[in-house]
């Protein structure tokens, strides 16, 4: 079984979980597709469409992160 190691603050872990979370996910599917790469078609197209699922979800926390950043700095610069 794959396994993503991230080491998150406490203080952060509510903000750094869906990220870590969502890696573990894709990190899974694509060692099932690889396990699969000379064996079941069918399996391999079932870790693929994992992957695609996965992907839009990974990019739109990264994204989510950059405007929780600029909040941050935003803020901190105006006071």
């Amino acid at each position: 079984m794959a396994k993503v190691t991230i080491h998150i603050n406490s203080d952060v872990e509510e903000e750094g979980a869906p990220l870590r979370d969502v890696l573990q996910r894709i990190a899974e599917a694509h060692e099932g597709h690889c396990g699969y790469i000379y064996g079941d078609p069918d399996k391999m197209k079932k870790y693929y469409q994992k992957i695609l699922y996965e992907t839009p979800h990974l990019l739109s926390i990264i994204i989510k992160m950059g405007y929780d950043m600029e909040k941050i700095y935003n803020v901190s610069s105006n006071t």
